[in-house]
């Protein structure tokens, strides 16, 4: 009879799954000893309403007990292609684990069980480079402007696309500039005159102009944007924030540039950029994020591009994240006011929960972490999640 792997092993297992060093028959064993455990469910108790994998949640913080990690580290995922993966994490952490298959969670507390907060989608308001402002939300498809041999249309799957008309010439007079703005709740995707597309995370601002300059192609950002840079090596393509400067030629990178982050990263998934300050400048490749924090030299890391890309493919991902970083993220898309009472605690958390879950359906899983909430509403100042 085959000897089955130790705790002690698979926990050896499960921290090299998580550097990316398991060997293929490691990741073998792994497998298999997530399926011998995926049935072992504790029974219900009579009446209980739990989601059954809440339960073996519970029985597997039982068997792995005597794990104990400095601090409580939370893996929440709410979608059906991390179970295996996220399951195995465990084994790590004495910390609340959280997987849940991705259907409706119906939340039970009191504290927020009548209010909710709807997911974000497709808002934006386009200003003109005369001031006229178009709500992209309720403007009808089809062409909003003309100006200068640009045409701007509204496309019927949510895209602002801009298109030179080849009949019709420049005046020759120096281009306007245009701003595209999400507000918290929204996102955007946007194609520029020379084919680039920007797509746009919640409360985000790209600024441009109607018409690219013949030696370079400049675009200001605020808050966090998508982009992939269609290939002109005459016209070097910029993004700049704050003072940082990202150049690049085509490619395709992220640029998280929010304010209330106190930093700006840079995160590239093809071709490469130069990265500058006012005192720094940094060349990053594909994989790498550059971390431009205010009067530090800009720090260039391997960068987890599952986790900094996921917004843009429909996912709210955070990897060793702290609970204010998680609730500012919670806070752009779901359009709501943050407010702590007390100390928060310390733990950190992992997890993927998808963009299109109601603000309950996550506090479900979150408040398996210890974690009390409390969702109220005021018709002037909207909602405010208070987290005791």
């Amino acid at each position: 009879m085959e000897e089955k792997p130790s705790i002690t092993y698979i926990t050896e297992l499960a921290r090299k799954w998580r550097t990316g060093t398991l060997s293929e028959e490691e990741q073998g064993i792994l497998d298999q000893w997530y399926s011998d455990h995926q049935d072992e469910l504790l029974p219900l108790p009579e009446g209980s309403t739990d989601n059954p994998y809440v339960i073996k949640d519970r029985m597997m913080k039982q068997i792995f007990s005597k794990i104990e990690p400095e601090h409580k580290t939370h893996f929440i995922y709410t979608w059906k292609y991390y179970i295996v993966a996220a399951s195995v994490l465990l084994v790590i952490s004495i910390g609340t684990y959280f997987y849940l298959q991705n259907t409706p969670v119906h939340v039970q507390e009191q504290s927020f069980a009548n209010i909710d907060a709807a997911p974000g989608g497709n808002k934006a308001v386009l200003t003109l480079a005369n001031g006229t402002k178009i709500s992209l939300t309720s403007a009808k498809n089809g062409e909003l402007s003309v100006h200068d041999g640009i045409s701007v249309t509204k496309t019927a799957d949510g895209k602002l696309v801009y298109t030179i008309k080849e009949k019709s010439g420049s005046t020759g007079a120096p281009a306007g500039f245009n701003t595209i703005e999400t507000p918290a709740g929204g996102q955007y995707l946007v194609v520029l005159p020379d084919g680039s597309q920007v797509f746009l995370n919640a409360s985000s601002k790209l600024t441009y102009p109607e018409r690219f300059a013949v030696n370079e192609r400049r675009v200001s950002l605020e808050g966090e944007g998508y982009f992939e840079v269609s290939h002109n090596k005459a016209r070097p393509f910029k993004v700049i924030s704050n003072d940082q400067e990202v150049r690049v030629l085509g490619t395709t990178f992220n640029v998280n540039a929010y304010a209330d982050e106190h930093r700006i990263i840079t995160t590239l998934a093809t071709g490469s950029v130069e990265v500058s300050s006012a005192q720094f400048k940094r060349s990053i490749i594909p994989g790498q994020q550059a971390i431009n924090t205010p009067g530090q030299d800009i720090h260039v890391q391997q960068a987890d591009l599952k986790t900094a890309l996921a917004w843009k493919d429909g996912w709210i991902s955070f990897k060793d994240a702290d609970l204010h970083s998680i609730m500012r993220q919670l806070s752009r898309w779901y359009n709501i006011k943050i407010r702590y009472n007390g100390a928060v605690t310390g733990d950190i958390f992992n997890g993927v929960v998808s963009r299109s879950s109601t603000l309950n359906e996550v506090l479900e899983v979150l408040k398996e972490g210890n974690i009390k909430f409390k969702l109220e509403e005021d018709k002037q100042e909207g909602k405010t999640l208070i987290i005791n």
